[in-house]
């Protein structure tokens, strides 16, 4: 079912040239046709009783794949909705989880900032297959095929840029040592070129590749990167309940956030994470959310509603990415598997998931605070709340 609704935006379009900027504001009324409608009756008690009951840990000590709390979101036009949170949002004050509480929704950013890119490619001021420095200047130098990499390849993480994550000498795990550091988008890339490049036209999850993108999205428009999100995404789609933040800058955010104890990790866990500065993840990784709000998101397609039909179907054009989920495949900063879009998210002390089925109508969003084991419990989750999901996690995660 197509649902159209009539949303008025304000575009700011900046244009530079010669070393001097002009730039033109207007307020038009722009047309956004959203895939699905949300469903808004309550689920009955019938179906809420079928509904899973995550294990949370609350004040207890954190282990591997601990959280001390789990909120999930399902959207059902067959059930209805319901919204539920266990356990724990601060083990410091006994705050309990409500559902209504913003979190971090790490690598779901990228479903964002990816759309912001696509939206430069809808005005004309970006082409996908134009090499991605022509855009950032000098910023990819230091990358074995900084010159050459195009905007499409960084999107579908085929680029071959080493991602500066989950190292153990990286940003993200040293992070506790020095948890106010403000990385700048050069910085990490300087940090990526450390390590050795990955074979260019194969994917290879890289979060060098947004932290670069984040970068075009700026220097294009001539705005800060959560400006132009701000303007050209949130607003026209009323998700007032989220930030996508420029890259240096940190959102606050309600629900906190915990290390789990899994891997050989630097950091203690159950060391409180909330307030850490998110410029390591930058437009890669560093937005915030709400549950519903994240729902709204996934009925626009994950941004696909702001887009020309084209430039959908370019976005629509997958990869496989069977490391982040047997048989998944990756389009423009979008999972795709059996006919289901989402993102999976893992930043320290959150992981989350958006999912949708653009062709039902269903919609799950799963968050923990606590990270960074595996997304499996999340994924579980998931499941567990929307049975439909069985083809795409059963084959992975099958107990």
């Amino acid at each position: 079912m197509t649902h159209r609704v009539w949303l008025v935006a304000l575009a700011a379009l900046a244009l530079t040239a010669g070393g001097t900027g002009t730039t033109a504001a207007a307020s038009a009324q722009q047309q956004v046709s959203l895939p699905f409608t949300l469903p808004t009756q309550p689920m009955s008690a019938a179906d809420l009783a079928e509904l899973p009951t995550p294990d949370v840990v609350g004040a207890r000590a954190i282990g591997d794949y601990d959280a001390p709390a789990v909120m999930y979101g399902v959207w059902d036009p067959a059930r209805g909705t319901a919204l539920r949170a266990f356990g724990l949002s601060n083990r410091e004050t006994g705050a309990p989880a409500s559902p209504d509480q913003s979190f971090r929704i790490a690598s779901i950013t990228k479903t964002f900032t990816a759309t912001a890119v696509l939206l430069l490619v809808d005005d004309g001021r970006v082409r996908l297959d134009a090499p991605v420095a022509r855009y950032v200047g000098t910023l990819t130098d230091p990358l074995p095929g900084g010159g050459s990499a195009t905007v499409r390849r960084l999107l579908n993480m085929t680029s071959g840029f080493p991602d500066y994550g989950h190292r153990t000498d990286g940003p993200f795990t040293t992070a506790a040592l020095t948890p106010q550091r403000v990385w700048t988008p050069a910085q990490l890339v300087r940090v990526a070129a450390r390590y050795a490049p990955e074979q260019p036209g194969v994917f290879s999850y890289s979060n060098t590749n947004y932290v670069i993108l984040g970068e075009l999205v700026a220097r294009v428009s001539g705005m800060p990167f959560g400006t132009f999100v701000r303007g050209r995404i949130l607003e026209p789609l009323a998700l007032t309940d989220t930030r996508i933040p420029s890259p240096t800058r940190t959102a606050p955010v309600v629900m906190h956030g915990y290390l789990d104890a899994s891997g050989e990790r630097i950091e203690r866990a159950g060391t409180d994470a909330t307030d850490w500065s998110t410029s390591a993840a930058g437009a890669a990784a560093g937005g915030v959310s709400t549950l519903e709000d994240l729902a709204r998101w996934a009925a626009a397609d994950f941004g696909n509603a702001l887009l020309s039909p084209r430039t959908r179907a370019a976005r629509l054009r997958r990869v496989p990415s069977s490391h982040l989920l047997r048989g998944s495949a990756y389009g423009l900063g979008l999972q795709i598997e059996q006919g289901w879009h989402f993102h999976i998210g893992e930043l320290f002390g959150w992981e989350s998931l958006a999912i949708a089925s653009p062709r039902t109508g269903r919609v799950v969003v799963v968050v923990r605070n606590a990270c960074c084991g595996s997304p499996f419990e999340t994924y579980l989750t998931a499941r567990e709340a929307m049975p439909a999901l069985a083809p795409v996690v059963d084959p992975v995660y099958r107990r």
